[in-house]
């Protein structure tokens, strides 16, 4: 773990109790591309923690059934468990690509917007459960699909010389595009001419984008721009991070 902090960095952003951690080598393969390092925020479980304070809390143990005493002391050793193993993950993926990392643990609460507002790179890991493999573990391009919200504002920009430099390192060659606004043709052309394949998706409102993000199953990435998920708000875009197969990586 690197104690050197780069001069761009993304903030990941990883619940242990539900993060899947294939969804991680996503953000590093993106952290490499951005020349950047990886800042990851571990959620601890304050509410939890609360509960198991309380006289007379139990847990029923799954495989079991047995009922047993609920201990904070237990749970602060479940967490430091589960964040040795991801801390070993993330030093296993990152030294090959020498992509520098720290990660401490934050609040249940930490606010989105406190990235977001110093015009950081932020990643939502996927926490939803899927049955498809993703390009990661079936070899070719590693991002077999992305899923880009365009909006016409200049984090879309930076998410633009983003794919450009995806498809021209063979990351990815599918591209899906979701807007309210129009796309400059040029912005096609550009990246249909570096050998990906382009589908604009119009929508009518923000509800039917998301609606159709969340069904865009076979995409590896959704890449969002600041600008629109600040106009989402952060209920939103936690919303949506539950519902997607796909990580998301929010562009400052």
């Amino acid at each position: 773990m690197s104690n050197d902090i780069p001069e761009r960095e993304i903030y990941i952003v990883i619940d242990p109790q539900r993060v899947r951690h294939t969804s991680l080598d996503a953000a590093i393969l993106l952290a490499e591309r951005l020349k950047a390092g990886i800042n990851a925020r571990l959620i601890s479980d304050e509410l939890l923690r609360e509960v198991a304070r309380l006289p007379f809390t139990t847990e029923i143990v799954t495989a079991s059934g047995e009922e047993r005493e609920l201990a904070s002391a237990s749970l602060d050793q479940l967490q430091r468990q589960k964040s040795a193993l991801i801390a070993d993950f993330l030093e296993q993926r990152v030294r090959p690509r020498k992509v520098s990392f720290r990660m401490e643990e934050t609040s249940e609460h930490f606010s989105f917007q406190v990235v977001l507002e110093r015009r950081r790179d932020l990643f939502l890991p996927a926490v939803k459960k899927t049955r498809r493999r993703t390009g990661m573990a079936q070899g070719g391009a590693p991002l077999q699909a992305v899923q880009w919200v365009y909006d016409n504002c200049q984090a879309s920009d930076r998410c633009f010389l983003l794919l450009q430099d995806l498809v021209a390192a063979g990351l990815t060659r599918r591209i899906l595009v979701y807007g309210n606004k129009a796309i400059p043709s040029r912005i096609i052309s550009a990246l249909s001419e570096s050998g990906a394949r382009v589908y604009w998706i119009s929508t009518a409102d923000t509800g039917e984008l998301l609606r159709k993000l969340q069904s865009g199953t076979d995409a590896d990435l959704m890449l969002l721009p600041a600008s629109f998920t600040v106009d989402l708000g952060e209920a939103a875009l936690r919303e949506l991070n539950r519902q997607s197969e796909a990580p998301i990586l929010v562009v400052g």
